[in-house]
Order: structure tokens, then C-alpha cells, then sequence
């Protein structure tokens, strides 16, 4: 992944300069006015289908219904949308828009579902410089009312799974995205602007990278946290639900005893004396007081995940 990161952050074949349309005094950009190469070459690893294989990456693509998460109330929620937005001024004018993209209908609906069909289809360009260009196209189409963003990079992580670059979704570019916000919105409106896709290309492999390497920390982090749980409990007998507890605290920190019993396949009473166990040893403390759904959490792994 590192070297991907840096070897592909330069100039790359197939892909043409785009054309704009103007819509009052702002651009927008659909995924049909970039062209890149036809070639079937898969790249990255083994090319694997979308979860669903046959179907829209998001159900309803094509046809305009179905729903995904989003925040937004309303009938609309999720849907691809049906009414104009715009973006970067606020309550004004939509003439003072920084970004205006296509209006709903049918051009925004054939515009996704050329979209769709290009991120599926195996190509010879790099698992990133792919990613790089979806992401882009994706945010330009801004398909919902709300939640383009969130999903895009969601899309942009599964690409990579797919692609055989990640074996689990663990990489989350979006707080790089976040931290660096300014020049991540700069990056979307320049290469409507301009047509060229080198410095956004760059933008995402700096992502990728850094996430990369605070992923791989995080990682480290976490190990070191089991064996040092693992240690704590090395005295107790090697099946008793204190241990087993112990050795899953890194992906389950919060738990109550009525999961951790279900989890385990122990007794209610068993799971909770394994708790109270963890307790003793300083691993768990209960968050909040009380006799009945209590929830323990371990402070140690919540630290170590948002460092």
C-alpha cells in the first residue's frame, strides 16, 4: 500500500481533460465527460465483484429509488435526489455557489449509472489513481441530498477491498480528509475547473498514506493492550469466561454481561463473575452505577483507538 502511496501520485495514460457546463456563474462535472481506457486488465490483486455482484452498488441507482443512510429528514432521505443543491454559501444565492452540480433527472441518474458501471469494470489503471477518480466523479454527481460525502469515502475504502489492496475495511481516510478539509474541498473544485487530475490524485494517495501508517500504529497499539490483558489473566484458569473476555477486549471494549455471555457461550452467572473478575484486575470498570444492564468499558482500548 506505501508503495502504491508514492508511485502513482504522477501523471497517468487514458484519462482525457474534462469539459464543464456552466450553470450560473459556477461549473459542475459528470462522470461521462471523463473518458479512460477500455482495458480489461484487472489491477491490484484479484478483481473481485461488488457485494451483491449483479446489483447497484447502491440499491436503486439505475431506477432512482431505494435508500442508503443519510442524516437528512424527509421522504426524500437517502434517495437519490429529486430537487437542485448547492454548496458553499450558506443561506445565499445559488449564483454564489462555489459548486453547483447536475441538475436532477434524467442526467444525473445516467450520469450514476455510467459512474457505477466504470468503478466495476476491471481496468489496467492503479487500485489508488482508480479510487482517486471515483471518489472525484462521485462527489461531482453529489447523488443525495445529504450523505455524498460520508458515502463516497465509504465507496472509496470498498474499492480498495475489492481491489485486493486492504483484506479488511480498517483503513478511514475521512479523518485525514477532515483535518486537512480546506485543501480536500480545493482539491474537488480545482479539477472541475481546471481538468487536471494530478494534484488530486496526490491528495488522496497523501490520505491513504498517512491513514496507512496511524492505521498500522493503531494496530501495534492494540496487540500490545491483548498481550498485556493476556498477562493479567495468565493466573486465572485458561477456559474460564475471564479470559476469553479478556483476549476479545480489543473489538468488543463495551459489553454488558448478558452479550459477553451470549458471545462466549457461558451462563449469565459466569459471564458476570468474569467481569467482575476483569474489574478486580483494573482491566474493565463499570461506566455507570447501578444493579441492573450494567456496562463495563475498557479504558485502555478506547485510548489506544482514538490516539
Amino acid at each position: 500500500m506505501f508503495s502504491l502511496c508514492s508511485s502513482h501520485c504522477g501523471r497517468f495514460p487514458g484519462v482525457s481533460r474534462n469539459r464543464t457546463v456552466s450553470i450560473g456563474y459556477r461549473s459542475w462535472s459528470v462522470a461521462s465527460c471523463h473518458r479512460v481506457d477500455d482495458s480489461a486488465v484487472g489491477c491490484g490483486g484479484a478483481h473481485r465483484e461488488f457485494p451483491g455482484r449483479h446489483r447497484p452498488v447502491v440499491e436503486g441507482f439505475a431506477a432512482g429509488g431505494g435508500t442508503v443512510a443519510a442524516r437528512s429528514d424527509g421522504p426524500d432521505a437517502g434517495s437519490i435526489r429529486r430537487t437542485q443543491v448547492f454548496s458553499g454559501v450558506g443561506r445565499d444565492r445559488v449564483e454564489h455557489a462555489r459548486f453547483v452540480p447536475p441538475l436532477p433527472g434524467d442526467l444525473l441518474r445516467d450520469g450514476l449509472t455510467q459512474w457505477e458501471q466504470w468503478v466495476r469494470k476491471p481496468s489496467s489503471i492503479p487500485s489508488l489513481v482508480t479510487m482517486a477518480l471515483a471518489h472525484y466523479q462521485f462527489e461531482a454527481l453529489h447523488p443525495f441530498t445529504d450523505g455524498n460525502g460520508r458515502l463516497g469515502r465509504l465507496i472509496a475504502l470498498l474499492q480498495l477491498v475489492i481491489a485486493g489492496e486492504l483484506r479488511f475495511p480498517i483503513l478511514n481516510i475521512s479523518s485525514w480528509l477532515e483535518r486537512n478539509r480546506e485543501e480536500y474541498q480545493n482539491g474537488l473544485l480545482n479539477v472541475s475547473l481546471t481538468g487536471r487530475w494530478d494534484d488530486w490524485v496526490s491528495l488522496i494517495c497523501a490520505a491513504v498514506h498517512a491513514e496507512s501508517l496511524e492505521t498500522a500504529a493503531r494496530a501495534m497499539r492494540l496487540a500490545g493492550l491483548r498481550e498485556q490483558f493476556q498477562a493479567r489473566v495468565r493466573h486465572l484458569r485458561q477456559n474460564s469466561a475471564a479470559v476469553a473476555i479478556a483476549q476479545d477486549l480489543i473489538g468488543y471494549p463495551m459489553l454488558a454481561a448478558t452479550y459477553a455471555a451470549e458471545r462466549h457461550g457461558v451462563s449469565y452467572q459466569a459471564a458476570n463473575e468474569g467481569i467482575k473478575k476483569l474489574v478486580e484486575l483494573g482491566v474493565l470498570r463499570q461506566r455507570l452505577e447501578g444493579r441492573y444492564d450494567r456496562i463495563f468499558i475498557c479504558d485502555a482500548v478506547l485510548q489506544a483507538l482514538e490516539v
